[in-house]
Parts: C-alpha cells; sequence; structure tokens
C-alpha cells in the first residue's frame, strides 16, 4: 500500500484579489523555495486572509487516516456510481 498523502508543502500568499465576489476573494500562494504556486478561492469571512501569511497545503488519495480505500474495500463503487 501507498502512503496516502500526495504533497504537503508551505506556502506564502502574496496576492489577494476580492473585485469580483462579496465574501470570496481568490489568493495567489507562493511554496516556501518558490518552485510551486497555486491560486485558491477562498471565503474570506470564514477564512480571513492577508499577504505574509502561511499556509499548509496536503493533498491526500483519501480522507481515511490508515490510507485505505474505503470505497473498494466495502465494495461500492466510487462517488460518481450512486
Amino acid at each position: 500500500m501507498s502512503d496516502a498523502q500526495l504533497f504537503e508543502d508551505t506556502f506564502t500568499i502574496t496576492s489577494i484579489n476580492s473585485q469580483k465576489y462579496d465574501r470570496v476573494s481568490r489568493i495567489s500562494c507562493t511554496s516556501t523555495d518558490n518552485l510551486t504556486t497555486f491560486t485558491l478561492d477562498v471565503n474570506t469571512e470564514l477564512y480571513p486572509c492577508a499577504v505574509g501569511e502561511s499556509l499548509s497545503l496536503a493533498l491526500a488519495s483519501t480522507l481515511s487516516l490508515d490510507g485505505k480505500d474505503e470505497d473498494a474495500a466495502a465494495g461500492r463503487g466510487g462517488w460518481r456510481d450512486v
């Protein structure tokens, strides 16, 4: 079995664009080693952000803590098969 965590890094918010929507801002971030960038839409009422703040981002193949695919183990299809 492989590790469920696919990617993890720390990013710094480089810009915030809140022009289009009232409560949602588009933030641009750069990793600490400047090799990776990403853009994310954030509800800034729930999660206020400021330029210069740090964020940790982790991508995983499953939300299960043991890394197992719960749908395959239970004999069910994926979320598209519902």
